[in-house]
């Protein structure tokens, strides 16, 4: 705080950068002088006690400012195996809640975080007969039920699987299910 520079002008115009504290040490030079009035002295007194006490503040803020950081960052930091495919399209199969579509964005062991995700409630591949088929392929429209996306879906996946562009293409094209289809 005391050596954090400022300007000021003097009676030329001239403009000089210093920092409190080289202020303060020169007005000291004076006092051992004897040239600096009591008034001064205790403005001196007052703006080193504001400086420490500054100083304390921002040590107490230091965890604040770190969190607050931490709040700000949009995108997880992840390591290893929990970093694949992040931002990738995939297909996730579960155990009890079907296949879905989706961009991963979160993944922590089996739990996943999908965007855009659609759930594939009936799925035809278009050539293939697994999961794999879908995310390689894509679907045939018309044999298949895909439900509306919603915004982020959790779920724990058993597999994820990268999607090619035709695959993904295929599925964010497709009409959303409607009961009356399902007949």
């Amino acid at each position: 705080m005391l050596n954090r520079p400022f300007t000021s002008t003097d009676e030329r115009g001239t403009v000089h950068c210093k920092s409190i504290q080289d202020i303060l040490d020169r007005l000291a030079s004076y006092e051992e002088l004897g040239y600096l009035p009591y008034e001064l002295r205790d403005l001196i007194d007052t703006i080193k006690g504001a400086g420490y006490f500054i100083d304390q503040i921002k040590d107490l803020l230091r965890p604040l400012q770190k969190i607050e950081a931490l709040e700000t960052t949009t995108t997880p930091r992840v390591t290893g195996m929990d970093g694949y495919m992040i931002g990738q399209k995939v297909i996730v199969r579960t155990y009890a809640a079907g296949v879905h579509f989706g961009t991963l964005t979160a993944r922590t062991g089996k739990e996943v975080i999908l965007s855009n995700a659609r759930r594939l409630w009936k799925w035809h591949a278009a050539d293939g007969i697994c999961t794999h088929g879908v995310a390689r392929y894509g679907i045939i429209a018309e044999d298949s039920l895909i439900c509306a996306p919603v915004t982020s879906l959790w779920l724990e996946a058993i597999e994820i699987i990268p999607c090619t562009e035709l695959a993904a293409h295929s599925i964010e094209e497709a009409e959303y299910a409607h009961p009356s289809k399902g007949d």
